[in-house]
């Protein structure tokens, strides 16, 4: 039997050194016989190729609408937040399907130390 999975892939973004630190978080709806097929599916694809993190869940009931929203900025504590709760397994069905080479903090760390590195 095929479901439909909801996946959110979060992406480092570059900011000025005066802004917060912020992630994009791209979302997709893909039908599969489980949650690692699903995502079998769109991991090389804009959506998850080059994510920090992804998070997948099986969907119960899909309404998709023109205002549907794919793409939309979050601060880094958001996506942190969300990521911490969803590990706890206080999202429900929400896991961790990917995690990338770096960390976020790990981004924003070689950020900052490159905007220090400018001023020597």
């Amino acid at each position: 039997m095929r479901k439909i999975f909801s996946f959110a892939a979060a992406h480092y973004i570059q900011v000025q050194s005066h802004e917060l630190p912020r992630v994009e978080v791209r979302a997709a709806c893909v039908e599969g016989k489980d949650i690692q097929s699903a995502f079998a599916k769109i991991k090389d694809f804009d959506t998850c190729a080059g994510a920090v993190e992804v998070f997948g869940s099986e969907v119960q009931h899909l309404c998709i609408t023109h205002h549907e929203q794919l793409v939309r900025e979050e601060t880094h504590a958001q996506w942190e937040r969300f990521a911490q709760l969803a590990r706890e397994g206080e999202l429900g069905e929400w896991q961790c399907v990917y995690t990338g080479p770096k960390t976020l903090e790990t981004l924003r760390d070689e950020s900052f130390a490159g905007f220090m590195a400018s001023f020597n």
